[in-house]
């Protein structure tokens, strides 16, 4: 099921393979859409709420008029089902993933395929843009969430640490933070604020913080890497969660977070 962006409707995939939609304020259906041969496995509103996009088991994704119901292209390339489908916030781009272990990007006003972004182990369940558009986070069945460049189709990072399926992404307002649910029972909060299309790190000595601490110092930078020096009483501030931590108590809980040599740069 999926919200339009104005959350006054609700669209709800069905076992007939078709799609209907609710008003959220009465509760009484405001018509549907059909046309998949296969069961409906993800639904996304664009921003505007004049497009919708779904997913299918018929390895298809399909753009549909909001208002008329009338179906507007068909979008072929996938070889499996499709278990996700998402809007970037201009409406330009549609993000999908699928059983056959692929995101796609693809340009919605023409229905073209952009980029093919291989790289998961396993089917892929979900996809999330960034509020900026510029990146898009999937993740699936090989445990595993991939944040990628929307303009190029590159790679830009990882996230490992969940121990089974990863159902769910959802990037916060700011784009800064990364939850994923996964079938594990965690819900996990990434840092995900210093990976950006432009550069996949930071450059050396790039904007660093530095906290004065009891019997030492921390400095932070910007994608959460830190070191430590002295004795610092056994805890520190991490300043971009604006909570406190035991030192190295993030270390096997998120990986994109590493202790650094005292002899390394940021």
């Amino acid at each position: 099921m999926a919200f339009s962006a104005d959350g006054r409707l609700l669209a709800t995939a069905n076992d007939d393979d078709s799609v209907r939609f609710w008003d959220t304020a009465t509760g009484r259906e405001q018509g549907g859409l059909s046309g998949h041969r296969g069961r409906v496995r993800s639904i996304a509103f664009d921003q505007a709420g004049a497009l919708v996009a779904t997913g299918c088991d018929d390895r298809t994704v399909r753009l549909w008029d909001r208002a008329t119901g009338a179906h507007v292209r068909t979008l072929t390339g996938h070889a499996d089902r499709v278990y996700a489908v998402a809007f970037q916030p201009s409406g330009t781009r549609l993000a999908t993933g699928s059983s056959d272990g692929t995101a796609r990007l693809w340009d919605a006003g023409t229905g073209a395929e952009l980029r093919v972004l291989s790289g998961h182990g396993a089917r892929i369940w979900t996809a999330a843009f960034n509020p900026v558009g510029d990146l898009v986070a999937t993740a699936g069945a090989d445990h595993t969430v991939r944040i990628w460049d929307v303009a190029t189709g590159r790679g830009l990072h990882t996230l490992t640490g969940h121990t089974d399926q990863v159902w769910s992404v959802a990037f916060s307002p700011d784009g800064r933070i990364l939850a994923t649910a996964s079938s594990d029972g965690t819900v996990r909060m990434w840092n995900v604020g210093g990976i950006s299309a432009a550069a996949t790190a930071p450059e050396p000595g790039l904007r660093a913080i530095l906290l004065g601490l009891p019997d030492g110092w921390a400095a932070l930078a910007e994608d959460g890497r830190y070191k430590v020096e002295g004795d610092p009483a056994g805890r520190f501030w991490y300043v971009i969660g604006r909570c406190r931590f035991e030192v190295g108590e993030l270390d096997p809980y998120l990986p994109a977070i590493r202790r650094l040599g005292e002899e390394e740069v940021f």
